[in-house]
């Protein structure tokens, strides 16, 4: 089944535009509304892991410090963990 006509490297590149300018408006909205809603869910995340105990608040609090980039891998833990399950079975 033939798709396009890509025949040469130029062609492969090619972008088409927007068909007309209402539909550039409505995927403009659409990014714009993600955004907002990426921006929502953000602060319900926070707020929710600040009402957490538990296990739950473990994972809150690894989930924010990776978000935030301040994450540090434990090495001796994780062969620990992973000769211990081993160990196991």
């Amino acid at each position: 089944m033939k798709i396009s006509d890509a025949s040469s490297p130029e062609a492969a590149r090619r972008v088409e535009p927007a068909a007309d300018p209402a539909s550039k408006q409505t995927e403009q909205a659409a990014v714009s509304g993600s955004v907002e809603a990426l921006v929502c869910l953000g602060s319900v995340a926070v707020a929710a892991s600040n009402s957490l105990d538990g296990p739950d608040a473990k994972i809150a609090e690894l989930r924010q410090q990776y978000l935030d980039g301040t994450y540090q891998v434990q090495p001796d833990k994780v062969s620990a963990k992973i000769v211990d399950e081993h160990l196991q079975k």
